[in-house]
């Protein structure tokens, strides 16, 4: 699966490179550049047949890796005895958010070679995300249930009409 939201730039970009590869390959004798079908996704680019739908583009800016990994750090941090509260909990769970952050960003960049607008978007939905869960601010004393749950409903909406910007990079292996 490919985690950058497709386009219909994207497709475009796919539709004209088959063109320029299957000419390469009349004009070669050869079956240089066939492209084969995967999943709906070219193996050469990683890039849909189709641009993706909004529950598409939901699911791809939703940073599920980095808020698990949040959560789990989340629940290993807080003390097993709540009657001994530990004053730098707000400390480490701060220290655990800036770790997921920079998690999601190097995760998406580096492995699903995600857009740049797009590391941007699931990064801010990381923030909600934690913030809806109370997490780090709840404990810092910044959540109230109201405005989680205005934001919640503001990042799903806002995730699922982001269109990203510009063509989305090549995957390299479209198998993983």
């Amino acid at each position: 699966m490919n985690r950058n939201v497709i386009t219909v730039a994207d497709v475009s970009a796919q539709v004209s490179r088959r063109a320029r590869d299957s000419q390469k390959s009349l004009q070669f004798g050869g079956e240089i550049g066939t492209l084969g079908r995967l999943g709906g996704q070219s193996p050469a680019s990683g890039v849909a047949d189709k641009p993706d739908v909004w529950y598409e583009r939901l699911v791809k800016c939703i940073p599920a890796e980095a808020l698990s990994f949040y959560l789990t750090l989340d629940r290993g941090l807080r003390p097993t005895d709540t009657r001994l509260p530990d004053p730098y909990l707000v400390y480490w769970l701060g220290a655990a958010l800036a770790c997921s952050l920079l998690f999601n960003i190097l995760y998406l960049r580096f492995v699903w070679k995600v857009r740049a607008a797009q590391v941007f978007v699931s990064s801010v939905a990381l923030l909600a995300y934690v913030y809806v869960t109370g997490g780090f601010f709840e404990v810092a004393g910044w959540s109230q249930p109201r405005i989680q749950m205005f934001v919640l409903i503001v990042t799903a909406g806002c995730l699922s009409v982001f269109k990203p910007i510009g063509p989305a990079a090549p995957v390299a292996d479209a198998e993983t």
